[in-house]
Order: C-alpha cells, then structure tokens, then sequence
C-alpha cells in the first residue's frame, strides 16, 4: 500500500491543470477586473491561466470544422471584426491546413457587418 507522502510526492511532480468550459457564456465572466461582480478568486485565477482569445477559439473551430462551428466563426467574424488579428489567424490555419476553408467563411461574411 502507498503511503500518504508517496503519493503527494507522485502527485506534486505532476502539473496541476484545472479546464474550465462553459458555453453561452457573456464577454465579460466577471472576471479581469469588472467592477460590477466581486470575483476575487476568479481573478486571481485569470492572472495565472491561458484564457484563449478570440482568435484562438477561431482556429481551434476550423480544425473541429463541424456546422456549429462554422456559424460559430461567421459569428465571430461579425461580431469582431477588424478588430482581430487577421495575421495571426492565418499563421495557424496554415500550420493546420485549414486556410482555404478560412478564407472561404471570411469571403461569405457580408461587406456590411
């Protein structure tokens, strides 16, 4: 049988990952600072993790690729804008591959969102 301080031991050279998901949620989580929630602990976590950016997210839905997805970047695209980092977006899409299928999504967005 383990004792206590083998398995802290085995379990303190692991890293510690916590996932969070959660869908439908608004752009502001309460968290980096927003006045109108009390989240300290949320804010001292989002000091510390990757929170992944709307590009990020743009990326990672091109590789999934499935419908929702798909409408998920239109939306994405819409909503944000210019104020995306185009290049940075393409840079990852050409490591994955998934170019072609970008530029076609961005190419179906009309001119006047």
């Amino acid at each position: 049988m383990k004792s206590i301080l083998a398995i802290a031991a085995h379990a303190a050279a692991k890293p510690n990952i916590l996932c969070l998901v959660a869908e439908d949620m608004s752009a502001s989580p309460g968290c980096y600072g927003v006045q109108e929630v009390s989240t300290p602990n949320l804010d001292r976590f989002a000091t510390e993790a990757f929170v992944p950016t709307a590009e990020d997210l743009i990326v990672q839905k091109l590789r999934w690729a499935r419908d929702k997805d798909i409408a998920d970047i239109r939306d994405m695209l819409g909503v944000q804008g210019d104020a995306l980092d185009f290049a940075y977006v393409e840079r990852w899409c050409r490591t994955h591959g998934t170019l072609v299928r970008f530029e076609e999504i961005r190419r179906s967005i009309p001119a006047d969102l």
